[in-house]
């Protein structure tokens, strides 16, 4: 076994994380876009997600002030609109117009979607939690949109999409299936999801 060692400030950065791109609005309802990475599933029934944002951050602003977001899964194709999304702030430039992003119009919140990302989740929020570099807002997923191609079953076939991660310094996508879950150790015929 090789030996690990402590690296200072190294928190957040000895895993990668997924890459997404949230929408929100302002009272007016102009849209923005902001690409988030530190986002979850926190609960099952109902289903609830967690994103963090900086609390300077123009989209944090927004979220707390209509109480709701959008979560867009893009693609590594929208790659240079992704990173631009996450270079510049919502308050100085519109950013479906400096990328060619597209709204698409959700059906439960008033905040648009992006059409080019092949899978948004609309959210309301419902608890925010103040952190010392970050607020987490967690959200309750009210609708969800998946492309059609997408679909097997009325399941997401995810071997169809191009999923991205970052490790703060660099974008990878995710790589080949190695495996099932809870089908990899002999005792799964026990095994109940809690």
């Amino acid at each position: 076994m090789k030996k690990k060692i402590d690296v200072k400030n190294a928190t957040m950065k000895a895993f990668p994380l997924p890459v997404t791109l949230v929408t929100c609005m302002d009272k007016k309802g102009n849209p923005n876009i902001i690409t988030v990475t530190y986002v979850t599933g926190v609960n099952e029934e109902p289903p609830m997600v967690a994103i963090a944002i900086r609390p300077e951050k123009y989209s944090n602003k927004l979220i707390r002030e209509t109480k709701e977001f959008a979560i867009n899964v893009p693609t590594k194709e929208l790659l240079s609109k992704i990173d631009y999304c996450g270079s510049f702030s919502g308050q100085e430039v519109d950013k479906f117009a400096e990328t060619g992003l597209n709204t698409d119009k959700a059906s439960v919140i008033q905040t648009p979607l992006i059409k080019e990302c092949p899978i948004s989740l609309e959210c309301k929020l419902v608890k925010t939690i103040h952190f010392p570099s970050h607020d987490l807002f967690v959200g309750e997923v009210v609708a969800v949109h998946v492309e059609k191609e997408l679909l097997l079953d009325e399941i997401p076939d995810f071997s169809r999409l191009c999923f991205l991660l970052t490790t703060f310094f660099d974008y990878r996508e995710i790589g080949k299936k190695v495996g099932t879950a809870f089908k990899e150790h002999d005792s799964c015929s026990d095994f109940k999801l809690l």
